[in-house]
């Protein structure tokens, strides 16, 4: 019996130094992983913020691009503000005219020339209105008629310029809708741009994170496991937690130093569901 306790004190020994060893080797292993998951949270900080940055330089060009368009939006407005002016002038020209159409001529009207193109006493017709606007003599008909050429303007230019205005109005609202068009297809246009950036961001971290294994459990809305700590993220462990709204976690989750540690030290006790690991048909 006095020989067995040597025995006994050097298996309680190893199991000492044995179990020492495994402790320093968790130690170890949590130490690194807290590095893992530091180091996968800045590069992660460091996508977003690049995301950012692009974002931004994007909305700045939307920005110059809509500022540009509403300058030549005004400088329309402007331009058609003196096109219905001009239009308006000649509008009223044109009724002081016609105004004396029925009239009966008090006088001759002449060309330069000297010749009559309305006799005395000739009653104005069409044919007499185009023949005085083909020498440029507007202007005489209304005085050989015997009507005050501010008289007639004033008569006939309260509708010339219930016109003028009208068309001045609709040009206004066409602007400013194409204006507003121009917003809203730059929103929309700018939503895209984010929509798009958001995902392509997203699949960069998909396939960098393809193939590296996970620092903690990546668990669904149930509480099963999808990946547990140390296995290898899959494409079907990147869908189910598309699925179950966890990509986030998942992506934040990423082991990408090169690796230190054995599989001994990286291995789970139990294969998540998405894991390669073949599963033990009589766990289930």
């Amino acid at each position: 019996m006095s020989h067995l306790c040597p025995a006994g004190d050097k298996v309680q020994e190893t199991a000492q130094k044995t179990t020492e060893k495994l402790q320093k080797k968790a130690e170890t292993a949590g130490q690194k992983l807290q590095e893992a998951r530091q180091a996968a949270g800045d590069k992660v900080q460091e996508a977003a913020q690049r995301t950012t940055e692009k974002l931004q330089e994007k909305a700045e060009t939307a920005g110059q691009k809509l500022q540009e368009a509403s300058q030549k939006a005004s400088e329309k407005i402007d331009e058609a503000t003196t096109t219905v002016g001009e239009k308006a002038s000649g509008a009223i020209a044109a009724a002081t005219v016609d105004q004396a159409k029925g009239r009966r001529a008090r006088r001759a009207v002449r060309t330069d020339q000297g010749l009559i193109i309305v006799p005395e006493g000739q009653i104005v017709t069409d044919v007499v209105i185009e023949r005085v606007r083909s020498h440029d003599k507007e202007q005489e008909l209304p005085d050989a008629v015997g009507m005050e050429h501010g008289e007639a303007a004033r008569a006939s230019a309260s509708g010339a310029m219930s016109a003028a205005s009208a068309q001045l109005g609709a040009t206004a609202q066409r602007a400013k809708q194409g204006v507003s068009d121009l917003l809203d297809r730059a929103k929309e246009k700018m939503g895209e741009v984010q929509e798009r950036t958001a995902k392509e961001s997203e699949e960069s971290a998909i396939k960098r994170a393809l193939g590296r294994p996970v620092t903690r459990v990546i668990l669904d809305r149930q509480d099963n496991v999808i990946l547990n700590v140390g296995e290898l993220i899959t494409n079907e462990a990147v869908e189910r937690s598309r699925q179950e709204g966890v990509l986030d976690i998942l992506l934040d989750s990423v082991y990408d130093k090169k690796p230190e540690l054995s599989r001994e030290d990286l291995r789970a006790l139990e294969p998540g569901e998405a894991s390669l690991e073949p599963r033990d048909p009589g766990s289930a």
